[in-house]
């Protein structure tokens, strides 16, 4: 559920007030002085920040991940991220998380690859079961992995590569979840509007949000679309934007506020641009070649920062290379093989399928869907 918003009318106290007496806030943060870190937090920025995120019922596990090849199991595991689902078109924001975490049920089947995720039965093709499920650092995460004994005794070799992937290159590979979804606009007030009902005009993204209605399975892939990080990487990383006027700014990795514990006013900091003082004492010029001196700095350091991020890209790169040579298994599924044929009635089409049709529909067309939904 929504944190509480301070309203026009209300006085800050009485907002902290109403904010530390509503049962979702009660339940989800019991902790008395960090519900009310979160209240304060709220009120100051609520107007401007569409959303913080908090560590909600911090688990009493706290450690590193585990691959253990000889019990069959990993732990910590990350299913899907806030972010772009890449090659998708939609975003999975922290609602997106709590459907989905609403929606998994007590254990999840596991694949190697999407092959016949949609179109075919999977049964006794399962390699584990995924269990333990919870939210954190803006992930929806399994508490453990643990594989079937007939696919360490059936398919030895698929068994040990799998683990010797999760051992020494958990960024290269992740999870990808089979799921049925419906789709939602994110309005600029906070409100949400099924596509069904609006073009997206006055949303704040150019892509809807996902709210899941079941989830089938999560999959071993190469590429997972809205995994970036890979299997198990727990860097605390929260969706954060801030609305300025009627623009939405999204903010980079370095600039991303995350609220774990209280954080006072003073702990959040904008740079100002560097003032020159002029005085009497000062020579104007001096100044201002030191200030060009301190640009030129920090023009290169940028520089520097490109070069470094460009080689990484590189590595990541020749590790996916590594990786599919690695991977002996079909590919995850395709994007499409081509541009679909339009329809007159698309969207009549596409509110007219349901589950993995629906979903299978909406991936080859959902540009022209959104399209003729704008008309």
């Amino acid at each position: 559920m929504p944190i509480p918003r301070p309203t026009s009318s209300e006085t800050e106290q009485e907002f902290i007030d109403r904010c530390m007496s509503d049962s979702v806030m009660v339940s989800e943060f019991p902790d008395e002085d960090q519900r009310l870190a979160v209240c304060t937090v709220q009120n100051t920025y609520g107007s401007n920040v569409s959303r913080v995120c908090f560590q909600r019922k911090p688990r009493k596990k706290v450690g590193r991940y585990e691959v253990n090849e000889k019990t069959g199991t990993m732990s910590d595991v990350s299913l899907i991220q806030i972010g772009e689902a890449k090659g998708h078109g939609v975003w999975i924001d922290a609602q997106s998380l709590e459907s989905g975490l609403e929606a998994i049920g007590g254990s999840l089947p596991a694949y190697v690859t999407h092959e016949g995720a949609v179109d075919s039965d999977r049964l006794l093709k399962e390699v584990g079961l995924f269990s333990g499920f919870y939210i954190e650092d803006g992930k929806l995460k399994a508490e453990a992995f643990k594989a079937l004994d007939s696919f360490r005794v059936d398919e030895p070799e698929r068994f040990r590569r799998l683990f010797d992937l999760a051992r020494e290159m958990p960024d290269a590979f992740g999870l990808s979840l089979v799921f049925e979804a419906n789709l939602v606009w994110i309005m600029g007030g906070g409100e949400e509007i099924s596509i069904e009902d609006s073009d997206g005009k006055g949303a704040i993204r150019k892509i809807p949000s996902v709210r899941f209605v079941s989830i089938r399975s999560a999959d071993f892939v190469d590429a997972p679309a809205a995994n970036k990080e890979g299997l198990f990487n727990s860097n605390q990383k929260c969706e954060t934007a801030i609305m300025e006027k009627d623009n939405l700014i999204e903010l980079s990795a370095e600039e991303e506020i995350v609220l774990d514990e209280a954080i006072s006013e003073e702990e959040i900091v904008l740079e100002e641009p560097t003032e020159v003082e002029e005085t009497e004492d000062v020579d104007p010029v001096a100044a201002l070649a030191a200030q060009v001196a301190e640009l030129t700095a920090k023009l290169e350091e940028q520089a520097a920062r490109i070069e470094e991020l460009t080689s990484a890209l590189s590595d990541s790169q020749s590790t996916n290379q590594k990786l599919s040579a690695l991977v002996k298994g079909e590919e995850a599924l395709a994007e499409g093989d081509g541009e679909s044929t339009p329809k007159a009635s698309v969207v009549e089409e596409f509110l007219s399928k349901t589950g993995g049709d629906q979903h299978d529909f909406w991936l080859k067309n959902r540009t022209e869907i959104l399209r003729t939904a704008r008309k």
